[in-house]
Order: structure tokens, then C-alpha cells, then sequence
């Protein structure tokens, strides 16, 4: 009898490892998923699940040492159980390895395109610093270039006012002296002139002295002081005297009164006061 007490539960504990099989095989898989999950979450989760493990072994260990006396039926089949639960939980912590793994890959890719894009601003700013620091040095440069221009007017018309208003006193001055009659001297009588007899005497024609060219590029202008103003096409005054040289016009020989006007007498040609 008592063998066959004892091999009673020695048959229903190798029936019961069949039978957990059977329930293995017959129940679907699960099938493995993956989380995405933030690292904070991440760590606690391996903190519930070391703590879990911790917890099982100890139940097991309680239960193992308060029925030392009578074996379960069914360990086997909750180890297996068990088992299959540290798998499925193990494949999930592969994947929240490989999700962290992700993750920090993607966070070191963010820092490097932050670093990249601060560095390619930093080169822009720097480029769009010189090019303005350029622009404003040759903005100052035209605009230092314009202001001696101006002042290199300021003082031609300045010269040709001063000019002007000489030669409207001087003819002023002339115009009050011509307005004075001058004493007039009573010539003494002349006497009967001898007529001599003379010889006819043989004339001929002498031929014309050739008129000498008129320089072309200055006009005469204005003449005093034993000097003369004369004026260029870019409207520049220039006062000369005998010995000077002009350019184009060559040596300045002298100052004549010719008739009723002034001319300047050059290597070149006469300068009159005849506009262009």
C-alpha cells in the first residue's frame, strides 16, 4: 500500500510537467514588443524588476523551507512559467538597452548638428562683420574724396570772384579816370617846310609779314599789373607772365596792346580775348 501511496504522486508529479508543457504549447506566443521610454522611466523599471526577482526568490525560498516536508505538484510547471517570464522579460530589456542606445545616439547627433550649425552662424557673423567694417571703410574714403573735391571748387570759384571783382575795380578805376579831360597843350606854329626836289626813287610792293596762329585751349581774359588772366576750357584761371610756360601753348614771350585789345604773345601763337 504504501508503494502505491507513494507511486501515486510520483505519477501525477511527472504528469504535471506533460500537462504544463501541453499548456505551453497550446497557448499562443506573445509576441516581444518594444518600448520607447525615457531614461528616468528606463531606470525604474529595472528597479521594479530587480526588486520583483528579489521578492520571487524570497516567496520561494519561504514557501520551499515551510514545506520542506511535502513536494508541490506543480513546481515544474511554475518554473517553467517563471522561467518563460524572465525570457519575455529579458528580451524586453534588450530592447529598452537598444531604445537607451537610440536614444543616446540621437542625443549626441542633436549635440553635434547644434555644435555644427553654432559654428557655421559663428563664420557667418564674421564674414557679414568685414564685409560691413569694408563697405564703411570705402564708404569713408568716396566721402573724404568728395569733400576735397568740393573744397578744391569752393577755392576756384573763390580765385575766379577775387579775379573778377579786380578787374571790375580796375575798369571802374579807368572808366573815373577816362571821365577826367586831360589838359590839352597848345603845339607851337609850325614852320614853312622847304620843299626840296628829289629824284623819283623806285618803290616795290614788300610782301605781307605772315599773321602768327591763334593758340588754340586759352582765352585771354583780363590784363594787369604788367600780367595776364587767361582761362582754360575747364574754366580755370591761371595768371602768367613773360618767361612762363603754358602747356600746349609753349613760352610765354610777352604782353602787347594791339589796336584796342591785349594779347599774350607765346612761342606758339598769340592767346586773345576771342571766346571759342
Amino acid at each position: 500500500m504504501k508503494d502505491q501511496k507513494d507511486a501515486a504522486p510520483a505519477a501525477k508529479v511527472e504528469e504535471a510537467p506533460a500537462a504544463a508543457k501541453a499548456e505551453t504549447a497550446a497557448a499562443p506566443r506573445r509576441p516581444a514588443f518594444r518600448l520607447r521610454l525615457k531614461p528616468p522611466v528606463i531606470a525604474g523599471l529595472l528597479g521594479a524588476l530587480c526588486l520583483g526577482a528579489v521578492g520571487g526568490g524570497a516567496a520561494v525560498a519561504l514557501l520551499g523551507k515551510g514545506q520542506r516536508s511535502e513536494r508541490p505538484v506543480v513546481t515544474r510547471a511554475e518554473w517553467k512559467a517563471l522561467a518563460a517570464r524572465i525570457d519575455t522579460a529579458a528580451t524586453d530589456m534588450t530592447g529598452l538597452a537598444t531604445d537607451l542606445k537610440l536614444l543616446r545616439d540621437q542625443v549626441a547627433q542633436g549635440r553635434e548638428a547644434a555644435d555644427r550649425a553654432r559654428t557655421e552662424l559663428g563664420g557667418r557673423i564674421g564674414q557679414a562683420g568685414e564685409r560691413a567694417q569694408r563697405q564703411e571703410g570705402e564708404t569713408a574714403a568716396k566721402l573724404a574724396g568728395l569733400g576735397d573735391k568740393l573744397e578744391q571748387f569752393d577755392r576756384e570759384q573763390a580765385a575766379r570772384l577775387t579775379a573778377l571783382g579786380e578787374r571790375i575795380d580796375r575798369k571802374v578805376a579807368a572808366a573815373h579816370a577816362a571821365a577826367i579831360p586831360a589838359p590839352v597843350a597848345q603845339a607851337p606854329a609850325a614852320k614853312p617846310a622847304q620843299v626840296a626836289s628829289a629824284e623819283p626813287a623806285l618803290t616795290g610792293s614788300l610782301p605781307d609779314k605772315a599773321k602768327p596762329p591763334t593758340v588754340d585751349g586759352w582765352v585771354l581774359r583780363d590784363v594787369y599789373d604788367g600780367v595776364a588772366m587767361i582761362e582754360n576750357r575747364s574754366r580755370r584761371l591761371v595768371e602768367v607772365g613773360p618767361g612762363d610756360t603754358l602747356p600746349g601753348a609753349g613760352r610765354v614771350e610777352a604782353i602787347e596792346r594791339r589796336g584796342r585789345t591785349w594779347v599774350v604773345v607765346t612761342s606758339k601763337g598769340l592767346i586773345t580775348s576771342q571766346a571759342w
